[in-house]
């Protein structure tokens, strides 16, 4: 299991977002895809809202797409933004 895991759904654009960053990073991440017509437990306890994409890192939720890009651009090799 990877130490980040990515919560999505398969048609959310901005999931689409996040998954094209990690794979150009070459990060390694585990993707589960959540029916947001029936959003399980446990998805809505680390995300209240219920909404994707949500990024677990290191046991912590990160809400948004942008939130999300910038952390990783942050934490992960290969910048994808000019220096």
């Amino acid at each position: 299991m990877s130490n980040l895991q990515l919560m999505s759904h398969a048609l959310c654009p901005y999931v689409q977002r996040a998954v094209i960053s990690l794979t150009e990073k070459g990060a390694l991440f585990d993707r589960t895809d959540i029916d947001l017509a029936n959003k399980p437990d446990w998805f809505l306890q680390i995300s209240p809202l219920g909404k994707t994409p949500v990024l677990i890192s290191v046991g912590q939720p990160i809400f948004e797409s942008v939130p999300i890009l910038e952390y990783l651009e942050e934490t992960q090799p290969h910048p994808l933004h000019p220096a």
